[in-house]
């Protein structure tokens, strides 16, 4: 039975209840632990002001109803909190025992219905064991979400549905709601060149329903935001492919999450239809990376991130009429005065003209794709050989160091001979092994766009029989990875013809130096 709190003549209190999911059954709970306090408040005679709500994880410490009632405890407002079971106020030690702290410095009780833990009867030397207890059962339900959670995956199944999809019995089906053809827009637009914020500036113009909206969320905003256009970017959910687990929470009682290794992944393929090809997705990923590279302050043009000083290794800006070394413009001809300004004018022509020789001049589609072929072959020649050339020469270089520490040992040489030489093969050796690497990892890691559905976008969108007369961001973006600017004004040009490791460079383009180049002398010297 339990006492009325002396010194009192109607003491205030309050409620608090919580479940953890919104789902039906557990609103039920809410109504059903409201109704058990008020009948407890009434018979006490106590006055029930205040029923705070949480519809949330226990394990977690930011609930906005439990945060509120912390608040106005330190106000004074009410003198008693009442609650079905202590494990209803929290799953998480650390905050239990924080929460605990802040009733008592401000003198309020704290009663559980389950017989826990009553201040007001001063029964409170069990509640380091209930608080063990209840974030132990947090600790195990997690462990059985989680194990539903992989098993549903698994088979493929979902929880709920992307923008663009629909979700029935745990399988996604492309929306016909118009949503799907709004992601494949955003992806033809970023291809195109238009920026995130760009793209969520057109689809707010165009009043299109954010995702938050189309799910019916409670003060969903209608503007949308160039962070979700990057999200559903990045998704590739997207290509039907399912990607979970990437990520995962440190522990129950906590948000902080960490990033799991690849291997840890649950993938699975095809497991609903597909809005956006695998090449058009790989090819957004590479160009999002490439874009980081641009500052937010600098005008984009449309070389703007394709151009790289091939002197310093920086991104080239455009300035005026032409493009500029980013480090030079940044730091002075000190830090970089080997550099060719190409103009943007005479820059599209060549490279307009470049692809015209390789893909468009008046030539028939089993031409091209022949080139196609034959390009992707030969780069693969050059992988091939020079992963051979390097092999062959770290073989050689490891035989020489063998052979005089052999030497050493023989007492043949003395220990300054053998160091000696020792310090002149090593760096070398180093730099072969770094180069090999490089090559075998690039060959097996790095993404490129699929030739078959270069192929197919070359019959379907452009003409092959005709010239190009125009050059567009999209036509950029598919064809050309990188373009590196020599100090000569011979430019490097990587396609994406072929894979990562060994891009298809062409070597016939090369611009006329203008008589004002900064630096003619230098470069008419070493032409």
């Amino acid at each position: 039975m339990f006492k009325r709190k002396k010194g009192k003549k109607k003491l205030r209190v309050v409620a608090y209840v919580r479940v953890s999911t919104k789902y039906e059954s557990q609103q039920t709970s809410i109504s059903a632990q409201i109704a058990m306090i008020k009948n407890f408040a009434d018979e006490m005679g106590w006055e029930l002001v205040e029923i705070y709500i949480d519809i949330e994880s226990g394990a977690k410490s930011n609930r906005e109803g439990i945060q509120k009632l912390m608040t106005d405890a330190k106000n004074k407002k009410f003198d008693v909190v009442v609650t079905k079971e202590f494990s209803r106020v929290s799953r998480n030690s650390a905050f239990s025992y924080e929460f605990y702290d802040v009733l008592i410095h401000n003198q309020i009780d704290l009663v559980a219905l389950d017989g826990s833990v009553n201040t007001l009867e001063d029964n409170s030397m069990n509640l380091g064991l209930y608080v063990w207890l209840s974030e132990n059962e947090s600790v195990r339900t997690s462990r059985r979400i989680k194990a539903a959670y992989d098993t549903r995956v698994k088979l493929g199944r979902f929880d709920e549905a992307p923008f663009g999809y629909d979700l029935k019995d745990g399988r996604l089906y492309v929306s016909s709601d118009g949503s799907a053809e709004v992601v494949k827009q955003i992806f033809a637009d970023y291809i195109a060149g238009k920026s995130f914020d760009g793209i969520a500036r057109a689809l707010y113009k165009e009043d299109v329903p954010t995702p938050a909206k189309r799910k019916g969320h409670q003060n969903a905003g209608e503007v949308w935001h160039g962070s979700s256009v990057r999200q559903i970017l990045e998704r590739e959910i997207y290509t039907g492919k399912l990607v979970a687990k990437k990520t995962s929470t440190i522990s129950p009682t906590t948000t902080k999450r960490i990033v799991n290794d690849e291997e840890d992944w649950i993938v699975r393929e095809n497991t609903h239809e597909a809005i956006i090809s695998k090449e058009d997705f790989e090819l957004v990923q590479q160009l999002i990376k490439a874009r980081k590279r641009i500052r937010s302050q600098q005008t984009i043009h449309l070389f703007t991130g394709l151009l790289i000083c091939a002197n310093c290794g920086a991104g080239m800006h455009f300035k005026r009429d032409r493009y500029v070394c980013g480090y030079q413009n940044k730091y002075g001809k000190k830090a970089c005065s080997e550099n060719f300004r190409p103009i943007e004018t005479k820059l599209i022509q060549a490279i307009l003209d470049d692809l015209n020789s390789l893909y468009f001049s008046k030539v028939s589609q089993n031409s091209i794709e022949k080139l196609l072929d034959k390009q992707i072959e030969n780069s693969q020649t050059k992988v091939n050989n020079d992963l051979e050339n390097f092999n062959l020469k770290l073989t050689s270089l490891r035989k020489k160091k063998q052979k005089a520490l052999e030497l050493f040992l023989d007492d043949k040489i003395d220990q300054d001979s053998f160091n000696n030489l020792a310090l002149t093969l090593n760096p070398q050796i180093d730099e072969l092994v770094e180069k090999i690497n490089l090559l075998e990892v690039e060959e097996e890691n790095e993404t490129t766009i699929n030739v078959d559905e270069l192929k197919q976008y070359i019959r379907q969108k452009l003409n092959p029989e005709q010239p190009l007369t125009e050059l567009t961001p999209e036509i950029l973006a598919r064809f050309v990875k990188v373009i590196k600017v020599k100090a000569d004004g011979q430019l490097e040009v990587h396609y994406r013809t072929s894979k990562p490791s060994a891009f298809y460079v062409s070597d016939n383009i090369k611009l006329t130096i203008p008589k004002t180049h900064p630096n003619k002398a230098y470069v008419e010297k070493h032409a």
